[in-house]
């Protein structure tokens, strides 16, 4: 199986300056869904407004298997830096 990188993604990789970050789209049993991101402020991505969570929001090491397929992870939302 081969991943294929955006055009967008590749070009961006020329730019003096990257800032790559994480998002987690969180949907519980309710027309409510959490979104939050690895910065700060409100971020316009993909039709929607993701909060920014700062130094709060954690995401472990995410395994992957050669089918592509993701193992598992952990997603901790803090209340205080360690």
């Amino acid at each position: 199986m081969t991943r294929t990188i955006p055009s967008v993604v590749l070009n961006a990789l020329d730019d003096d300056v990257i800032s790559p970050f994480f998002a987690v789209e969180l949907l519980f049993d309710s027309p409510n869904e959490l979104r939050l991101w690895t910065g700060v402020g409100d971020l316009s991505y993909g039709g929607h407004t993701w909060t920014g969570s700062g130094n709060l929001l954690d995401i472990s090491s995410i395994e992957e298997g050669s089918d592509l397929a993701v193992r598992g992870a952990t997603i901790t939302l803090s209340g205080m830096t360690s």
